[in-house]
């Protein structure tokens, strides 16, 4: 990601990961090199905070910075409810949208990071196979 982002891309940011456009509409973005699409190819230029902030226990100083750099640069946080959805940093516009979905999972790093383990702890300790399991056991995926 912050390969991607700074060095082979040369955008400045890193944080690549489904989000909605901030033109509008909604696409997937990623590294090209995890390969996740068979052609090979993400849209560019579009990051996500929160993508950022899931990188905290890799890389913490470097997610700050970057989570700092969207802020300063483009006004990527919004005091009274978070990070905004996704930057394209290439035409400086911000996403309309703050959503929970991004809330929840930077809330879930921050818990992880400054509590290492406790996310994991109730999966552990049984409740997960006694109430979650059955839940999921109903649920039919297809690909």
């Amino acid at each position: 990601q912050i390969e991607d982002g700074l060095v082979q891309e040369k955008y400045g940011y890193w944080g690549f990961s489904p989000a909605s456009v901030p033109e509008g509409g909604y696409d997937v973005y990623g590294v090209d090199e995890i390969g996740m699409q068979e052609d090979g190819y993400f849209p560019r230029a579009v990051v996500t905070p929160h993508a950022s902030i899931l990188a905290l226990p890799q890389a913490p100083d470097e997610a700050l910075a970057n989570l700092r750099a969207l802020d300063q640069d483009f006004g990527a946080y919004d005091d009274r409810y978070g990070f905004r959805d996704s930057v394209n940093v290439e035409t400086g516009r911000v996403s309309d949208f703050v959503l929970a979905l991004d809330q929840g999972m930077i809330a879930a790093a921050l818990a992880q990071h400054l509590r290492p383990g406790l996310l994991q702890g109730p999966f552990r300790a049984g409740g997960f196979q006694t109430k979650v399991r059955p839940l999921l056991e109903k649920e039919r995926f297809s690909i």
